[in-house]
C-alpha cells in the first residue's frame, strides 16, 4: 500500500512527538537498536471528511491516539523486524459509510512462527479529529488516548489502557490496569464502563462532576466521595454505589481482583492534566 507523505508541518510535529513516545516505550530492540533488527518509520494520512467513527486494530504493539483540530487522520508506525523476516508491513483501510476501518499488521506471516512477536513489532501513533468516535483493539500492547471528545471503545487482552478526554468510555482488558481522567464535569448521555480481570482501575473526575457510579471488585476500594460499600455473604467480593453530585450518567467499574480508586481533582477544566500514577 502506498503511504501519503504530504503531512503538514504542524501535524508532522505532533505525530513525531507521539512516535518518539512509542519508541521509548517499546521493549527490547526499540530502545537499544539490537544488532540483527531493523527499525523503520512508516506514515499514512487521509481526509476524515464525512467519517464519524474510526476503528483501529493493531495486534503488534502499542497504540497512542491524540484528538486534534482539523479534518485529517495521520498515522505513524515504528516498525521493527528481525533481519531476514520476510513479512511485509501493511496498513489496510476500508471505508464503510461514515466509518473507517484501519488494520495495522503484516502480510506473509507464517503460521509456523513459534512466537511472531519475537520476529516483528509495530507501534502506532495516530492523530485524528477530536470529534471522532474511536474504537481501538490490541492484544498485549498499551492503549493511550488523549483529548478525545467522541466516544472511545478501547480493548486490550493484556495491555494497559490510559484515557484522557471529555467523552464517554468503554474500556476492557483482561490483565492490564485502566486509568482514566475525564476533562469535563459532564459527559452528557454517554456512559462509562471499565472492566478488567486482574488489573487496577483509577478514575479521576473534575470537581463538580456528576455521575452514578457502581463498583464491583475483590480488591480495595478507595474514593474521595461518599459511597455505600457492601460485601457478599462470603466477604470476598464487594459492590459499591456512589451518587456523585446527586447522580448523573452511569459509570460502571468492574475488576475481578484489582483495586479501584475514584478520585476528585480540584483543577480548572482548561488546565491540561495527565492521568495520575
Amino acid at each position: 500500500m502506498a503511504f501519503d507523505r504530504s503531512l503538514t508541518a504542524r501535524r508532522l510535529a505532533l505525530v513525531g512527538l507521539l512516535i518518539l513516545a512509542a519508541f521509548a516505550s517499546t521493549r527490547g530492540v526499540a530502545g537499544s537498536q539490537v544488532e540483527g533488527w531493523t527499525l523503520e518509520r512508516r506514515e499514512w494520512s487521509r481526509s476524515m471528511d464525512g467519517v464519524e467513527r474510526l476503528h483501529l486494530y493493531c495486534d503488534w504493539g502499542d497504540v497512542r491516539v491524540e484528538g486534534v483540530e482539523g479534518e485529517r487522520a495521520d498515522l505513524v508506525a515504528a516498525v521493527q523486524q528481525r533481519e531476514g523476516d520476510e513479512a511485509e508491513f501493511e496498513v489496510a483501510v476500508e471505508r464503510r459509510g461514515s466509518e473507517l476501518v484501519v488494520v495495522v499488521g503484516f502480510t506473509g506471516v507464517s503460521g509456523e512462527d513459534p512466537d511472531p512477536r519475537e520476529l516483528r513489532r509495530a507501534d502506532v501513533a495516530l492523530s485524528l479529529p477530536a470529534r471522532t468516535a474511536l474504537e481501538v483493539v490490541t492484544k498485549a500492547g498499551l492503549i493511550e488516548v488523549r483529548e478525545l471528545a467522541g466516544r472511545a471503545m478501547l480493548t486490550s487482552d493484556r495491555g494497559r489502557v490510559d484515557f484522557v478526554g471529555a467523552g464517554g468510555l468503554t474500556a476492557r482488558t483482561e490483565s492490564g490496569d485502566v486509568r482514566a481522567l475525564f476533562r469535563s464535569s459532564s459527559w452528557g448521555a454517554n456512559t462509562v464502563s471499565v472492566t478488567t480481570g486482574t488489573g487496577d482501575i483509577r478514575i479521576e473526575l473534575l470537581e463538580g462532576a456528576a455521575a452514578t457510579v457502581t463498583i464491583e471488585t475483590r480488591g480495595a476500594i478507595t474514593t474521595d466521595y461518599s459511597i455505600d460499600i457492601r460485601k457478599d455473604p462470603e466477604g470476598t467480593r464487594k459492590t459499591a454505589t456512589a451518587r456523585i453530585a446527586g447522580g448523573g450518567p452511569a459509570m460502571s467499574l468492574v475488576s475481578q481482583r484489582g483495586a479501584v480508586r475514584l478520585i476528585s481533582l480540584i483543577v480548572p477544566e482548561s488546565v491540561p492534566s495527565a492521568v495520575g500514577d
